[in-house]
């Protein structure tokens, strides 16, 4: 009875360690299970937290970078007033031809005196610009002169004045300047040669002086004489063209330094004659 007894004893304690060690066994896996899901869990908050902090560093990149563009799109009303009453540039138009311009020089005054058949006259020598104007009464060209005036005079009006032309065509009026009609002259020998180089200048007690006052006057394109920048030079070559020039230089001549009053002549040389006709 006992030894029975102790043999069903026997047989569960072995039963109960048999499924102990099923149990066991059973566990064995179960655990390494959890081990598993406890390095991925911190494996993925680890991700997490990673992908996180790189989620708000793009975000505070994103939201510098957009500062100054928010700033620009957000305007005051009164900078927009400002924006919307400022005008719209026009379009710029093409570059228009310069229009001649006259800059006349200041005139060179001196004063000086000669011996004229045995008389002193006192004289002023005035050298300068006059520019002269064309038939649509603008600026054309720039006529270079040289004008003698006796000083002893009282009455302007009683003295006589000379307009003075050379020829060529296209010479200016040097030569009858300073080959004698004027109070200096250029020293020649009797063959008309000058007497040294450079030449000397000498009084002339040929000179006209005595009884007119005398304006020596160089055609355009001769001397000192120029057309203005930017007109063409041939209005103003040509018979025609010539004696237009000078008769509006003369009328200028005399408004600027009132001598319309005074007795007028006209003096040409070779093609200068052809002025006067």
């Amino acid at each position: 009875m006992l030894s029975k007894k102790l043999r069903i004893k026997l047989k569960q304690f072995k039963l109960s360690t048999s499924s102990l060690k099923a149990l066991s066994t059973k566990r064995q896996p179960l655990a390494r299970k959890c081990s598993c899901l406890s390095f991925f869990k911190d494996i993925n908050v680890g991700l997490i937290n990673s992908w996180a902090f790189l989620f708000l560093i793009f975000l505070i990149i994103a939201l510098l970078s957009a500062i100054p563009d928010s700033m620009a799109a957000q305007l005051t009303p009164n900078q927009e007033q400002t924006q919307t009453s400022r005008p719209a540039a026009k379009p710029s138009s093409p570059p228009q031809p310069q229009t001649a311009i006259a800059t006349e020089k200041p005139l060179s005054v001196i004063k000086n005196q000669i011996t004229i058949n045995g008389r002193l006259i006192p004289y002023t020598a005035t050298a300068g610009e006059i520019t002269i104007l064309k038939p649509d009464e603008k600026p054309g060209a720039s006529i270079f002169f040289v004008a003698y005036t006796r000083d002893d005079v009282k009455d302007k009006s009683t003295r006589p004045i000379m307009f003075c032309f050379n020829g060529g065509p296209g010479s200016s009026t040097v030569w009858l300047h300073l080959g004698g009609l004027g109070p200096k002259k250029v020293a020649l020998t009797e063959e008309g040669y000058p007497l040294k180089i450079p030449a000397d200048v000498i009084d002339s007690e040929d000179s006209l002086l005595d009884v007119t006052d005398l304006v020596f006057v160089d055609a355009v394109s001769t001397g000192y004489s120029r057309p203005l920048p930017g007109e063409d030079r041939s209005q103003f070559h040509g018979v025609e063209e010539d004696a237009n020039a000078f008769t509006e230089f003369i009328r200028i001549y005399l408004t600027k330094f009132d001598r319309w009053l005074s007795p007028k002549f006209l003096l040409g040389e070779s093609y200068g004659t052809c002025l006067l006709y």
